[in-house]
C-alpha cells in the first residue's frame, strides 16, 4: 500500500506491485500500481483490476486531497529518486480509470491542461524535479496555500513546499 483515503463509507487503497527491490536503497521496480476499496471498514478489499497504472508511470505512489467533487493525486514513480506528476478525477469516477486527467502542462495564463487516458499518463509532466520520496500533501487553511512534505534521500532531508493551487507554482 502507498496511501488509502476515504470518500464518503468506503475505503481506498493505492497500491504498487514491486517486482525487483534494488541493491540501492530506495529503488525497486514495479509491474504496476493499482486501486482497491474496501465497504466494510477494512475487513476486506476488493481489487479494482481495471484502474492501474504502468509500472513505468509517475503514479506508483501517490498523496492525495479532495477540493470539493475532485480528488487530486500528487504521483512519483517507483522508488525515491524520481519527479512528481499530478492527476485528478471526480470523486463519483474513482473506479473509472478513463475519467482520469493528467497534468500536461500550463498555459500562459497559468492554466492547467488536462489530457485523459493512456496519452495523459505518457504526457503527463512533472512538476517537481527533486528526487521525491514518501510524498504527502495537505492544504493549510492558515497559510491558504497546499503543503507537500517528502524526503529527498540524495540530500538526506525532508523538504516541504508549498504550492497556491494543486499544480504550482511550488515554492522550493
Amino acid at each position: 500500500p502507498t496511501n488509502i483515503f476515504a470518500v464518503n463509507d468506503t475505503l481506498y487503497c493505492m497500491y504498487m506491485s514491486v517486482t525487483h527491490w534494488n541493491e540501492k536503497g530506495g529503488s525497486w521496480v514495479c509491474d504496476y500500481a493499482g486501486l482497491t476499496r474496501s465497504t466494510d471498514e477494512g475487513q476486506t478489499w476488493d481489487k479494482l483490476s481495471k484502474v492501474t497504472w504502468p509500472g513505468d508511470s509517475n503514479f506508483i505512489q501517490t498523496a492525495n486531497y479532495r477540493l470539493g467533487d475532485t480528488m487530486y493525486f500528487w504521483g512519483i514513480p517507483s522508488g525515491r529518486f524520481g519527479g512528481v506528476a499530478l492527476m485528478k478525477v471526480d470523486v463519483d469516477k474513482l473506479e473509472d480509470l478513463n475519467a482520469y486527467s493528467y497534468l500536461t502542462g500550463v498555459d500562459e495564463n497559468g492554466r492547467p491542461e488536462w489530457v485523459q487516458g493512456n496519452e495523459g499518463i505518457a504526457q503527463a509532466e512533472v512538476i517537481i524535479r527533486d528526487p521525491v520520496g514518501e510524498i504527502s500533501v495537505t492544504y493549510n487553511e492558515y497559510l491558504g496555500n497546499f503543503v507537500m512534505t517528502y524526503l529527498n534521500e540524495s540530500l538526506g532531508a525532508v523538504v516541504m513546499r508549498e504550492g497556491v493551487t494543486p499544480w504550482g507554482p511550488w515554492g522550493k
